[in-house]
């Protein structure tokens, strides 16, 4: 039997984006002429989220996790409070060299190429931009549910079909009836791994074939927020696809484990096509 959850109640949280007004990604500011140019239309998210008063007026003092909010309670590691502290007094400073020195540090841990990484501040605004994309183009997207949803909902205030389907008996993303779903007009399918609001996982060989199948059709972008939870993400994340050529987006963060969520500090990884339009 499927389960019978919807995505609406579990993601009872957020906040709001003037899609005209979008923040600054990388070293561009979106919309950009060439490729998401038409923005009229106020972007709203299901998320709604209470300040750190309010949470402290509502909640037990013995309650130090936000689980509405995925933060890590326990906050960044004593080295990195040392390197925090280190540089407050180049804090009047705009961060284009840390960015630039953290970006060459992944790119060469992950083995990408130079133009194939894009910062942003967290993870939301690619996500954000992803839905200002997409929703232009028209056709299809397919996404989970439940699973975030922040995307794929943005997407459907443009008037794009977002088809959504229901997760497996045990609360995984189910691979084979999303890839059902995928036709000619697809544009994008969007998978969050490990998933979220369930903490699932799904087959990391299934996902591999699934994507490299899909992606012949359309784009696959992946939602990583969570994979450093796993034993090995360095296995389970798709960012191998991207550099054998596949046509797959992995948008990462250092929000959830590494406790940067007020920090924020996020990536997104994929061909230099599919950077381009984002940047």
């Amino acid at each position: 039997m499927a389960p019978s959850m919807n995505r609406k109640d579990w993601l009872k949280n957020s906040s709001m984006l003037l899609a005209g007004g979008l923040s600054i990604i990388s070293n561009g500011i979106v919309p950009r002429e060439r490729s998401m140019n038409n923005i009229s239309l106020r972007l709203e998210s299901s998320r709604k989220f209470v300040s750190d008063l309010e949470f402290a007026q509502l909640a037990p003092a013995s309650i130090k996790a936000r689980l509405n909010a995925n933060e890590n309670p326990f906050g960044p590691s004593p080295k990195a409070k040392e390197a925090l502290i280190a540089a407050i007094d180049s804090g009047n400073r705009y961060s284009f060299g840390p960015l630039r020195e953290l970006g060459k540090k992944i790119i060469e841990q992950e083995g990408l190429g130079e133009k194939q990484i894009l910062f942003a501040a967290g993870s939301s605004p690619l996500l954000t931009a992803g839905a200002i994309y997409y929703g232009q183009l028209g056709g299809n997207v397919v996404a989970g549910d439940p699973s975030y949803s922040d995307m794929p909902s943005r997407i459907e205030e443009f008037g794009t079909e977002v088809r959504w389907v229901s997760l497996t008996p045990d609360y995984k993303l189910d691979l084979k009836a999303m890839e059902a779903k995928v036709d000619a007009k697809t544009t994008m399918v969007y998978l969050v791994n490990p998933n979220n609001p369930t903490a699932t996982i799904v087959d990391t060989k299934e996902l591999t074939e699934f994507c490299k199948r899909v992606s012949q059709k359309a784009t696959v972008f992946i939602d990583e927020a969570y994979i450093e939870y796993l034993d090995d993400p360095d296995t389970a994340s798709m960012i191998s696809l991207v550099k054998e050529g596949y046509d797959v987006i992995v948008a990462r963060t250092f929000s959830k484990l590494y406790g940067f969520a007020g920090l924020r500090v996020g990536y997104m990884v994929g061909s230099e096509e599919n950077i381009d339009i984002f940047d």
